[in-house]
């Protein structure tokens, strides 16, 4: 949700930049077995994935924001588009950038397990 400043209001009672931090999880969602025995990669990914989460979060809230205000828009066909819906439309295309690149790493961790599992295989024959 955004704030009337164009800023990102709390979803969840935080805010995006808290979930880089050491507390990530604490909302009671998914949380990757103890983050202290996982390499720095998969505590980057899956803080990566909450933020996503975070954002998707954000876009709902935003989304039904508008849908209230949508009545009384039609009202005022002529009024000029609100800075949130702007700010959503970045926040959106900013949230699909990071999907996407959480979906390449996915894939390229797929193609390695892959390689390894055929290079152990063809060492067994």
């Amino acid at each position: 949700m955004f704030n009337g400043l164009g800023g990102k209001a709390n979803v969840r009672g935080k805010k995006r930049e808290d979930l880089t931090g050491d507390e990530f999880g604490r909302d009671g969602q998914d949380v990757p077995p103890d983050l202290g025995m996982q390499s720095s990669f998969m505590q980057k990914f899956f803080r990566q994935v909450d933020l996503i989460r975070h954002d998707l979060d954000a876009i709902k809230l935003s989304i039904s924001d508008i849908e209230k205000s949508h009545k009384r828009s039609l009202a005022h066909s002529d009024a000029p588009r609100s800075p949130s819906e702007d700010a959503l439309r970045q926040l959106m295309d900013s949230t699909a950038e990071q999907m996407q690149g959480v979906k390449g790493k996915l894939l390229a961790m797929r193609r390695d397990a892959d390689r390894a599992s055929k290079g152990d295989s063809e060492a067994r024959v």
